[in-house]
């Protein structure tokens, strides 16, 4: 299972991908699920399952400005993650 880091901006999304990356955590950008998008271009960092908290901890650490975190659900549903 993956979880989505949302964004508001394609640049916000970008500077955390390298943040992560330089971390050593491999993430996928990629246009925000529309059933997500809550205002502007919306962009997501896919990351797996196992990166999770670490994912937090290094966006945390360099000001990655994500707004929510979200996984897909067996039944094709939407999950919201607490922070």
């Amino acid at each position: 299972m993956d979880y989505f880091f949302t964004f508001r901006s394609v640049t916000a999304a970008m500077g955390s991908s390298r943040a992560l990356e330089q971390a050593g955590i491999k993430n996928q950008m990629v246009r925000t699920p529309t059933a997500l998008r809550q205002q502007g271009c919306g962009y997501s960092l896919r990351v797996s399952e196992g990166r999770l908290h670490e994912t937090k901890q290094v966006l945390g650490e360099a000001s990655g400005r994500y707004q929510k975190i979200y996984r897909k659900e067996a039944d094709g549903q939407w999950q919201e993650v607490s922070p």
